[in-house]
């Protein structure tokens, strides 16, 4: 079985050491990401959560996916 391109890219990527900038987006991508699973976490609680809630939500899913495609645009240099 033949592993596909993009798995052996993208493992090689989690190797290998980010710079500082990048370090900084995953730490923001990683705060939105608590507050996306917020809402999620207390219907499963089942606790009622305030309205404003939901529209925190809403803005962390829009801004993490706004993030992720930032980061896909950004240039990678490849050792040759």
């Amino acid at each position: 079985m033949k592993v596909p391109q993009f798995l052996i890219e993208l493992l090689q990527r989690f190797a290998t050491k980010n710079p500082s900038f990048f370090k900084w987006i995953q730490t923001i991508s990683g705060a939105v990401a608590i507050v996306a699973f917020i809402p999620d976490l207390l219907a499963y609680l089942e606790i009622a959560s305030p309205e404003w809630l939901g529209l925190l939500n809403d803005k962390a899913v829009k801004i993490g996916a706004l993030t992720a495609i930032i980061m896909a645009q950004l240039p990678n240099e490849q050792k040759k």
